[in-house]
């Protein structure tokens, strides 16, 4: 009997201890990193899709430029070209929805949900300046681009390899200082040449083109009719319409790619 109460007792001690030593040791917090490792993933997935979808913008963007200026320097089959900037578009044009609808249906974002719709439709507005422009072309009926008109083109162009390379580097938020300055630098440009194409449209009439001759320049002489007038020397004023309106649609296409710039940095800033 007593080697028996000796034993509970026994017992009992072995279990008060067990207890008082579980008080006594603090619960453990795991933390995300941590989770990643005991557990084989993370307690808060990283969305990349996104910064593949930008991507492909961007390189849609790329090729709409490229053809725009492949349809400039080399002015044949002008339809033709205008019709494959337009399919480019309206690709871009899925890719945005492609964007929205991932955006709509995501519970965790990479980066802000505004900035997120903020790239995608300043990426979008890009595409929409480009395809404007050269359809503009095309319904105008231009004999030949101006010199001018493809150093804009070619401004362009460069600028949408800066977008691209910058936006396939914005998932790790760094190394796109470079890109956002050239585009930046790019854009001012293409406003000195517009500025300087515009005024010389409306100086003495005589167009980027005319011959300068006979008495028909600009409103004294015989009008819009004489010889060196406009902007390819047919001598009316439509040309110094069409031709303003693609120089500014030009610029606008430089001002929206500088958009596209100032939303990465924002993004940038905020996720550093």
């Amino acid at each position: 009997m007593t080697n028996a109460i000796v034993s509970i007792k026994a017992r009992r001690s072995r279990v008060d201890v067990g207890f008082t030593a579980a008080r006594r040791t603090p619960a453990r917090t795991v933390r995300p990193a941590e989770a990643r490792v005991s557990m084989g993933f993370s307690l808060f997935p990283r969305n990349d899709k996104f910064f593949d979808l930008f991507s492909n913008c961007a390189s849609n963007i790329r090729a709409a430029a490229d053809s725009f200026l492949e349809m400039v320097e080399n002015y044949s089959d002008v339809e033709a070209k205008a019709n494959r900037i337009k399919d480019l578009e309206s690709k871009g044009d899925n890719l945005t929805h492609q964007i929205i609808d991932h955006l709509n249906a995501s519970f965790i974002t990479p980066i802000d949900r505004e900035d997120i719709l903020a790239l995608a439709g300043n990426l979008d507005n890009v595409l929409d300046e480009i395809e404007g422009v050269a359809n503009r072309m095309l319904l105008f009926n231009v004999d030949r681009p101006t010199k001018e008109c493809i150093d804009l083109v070619r401004i362009v162009a460069r600028a949408a390899v800066m977008i691209e390379k910058a936006v396939a580097n914005l998932r790790q938020f760094k190394g796109l200082k470079e890109y956002l300055i050239e585009i930046n630098s790019l854009e001012n440009q293409a406003d000195e040449i517009t500025r300087r194409m515009t005024a010389r449209l409306f100086q003495d009439g005589n167009g980027h083109n005319g011959n300068g001759n006979g008495n028909g320049n600009g409103h004294n002489g015989n009008g819009h009719n004489g010889n060196g007038n406009g902007h390819d020397g047919n001598g009316n004023v439509l040309n110094l319409i069409k031709w303003k309106e693609i120089y500014a649609r030009l610029e606008h296409t430089a001002d929206r790619m500088e958009d596209v710039a100032n939303v990465i940095e924002d993004i940038c800033v905020k996720n550093t």
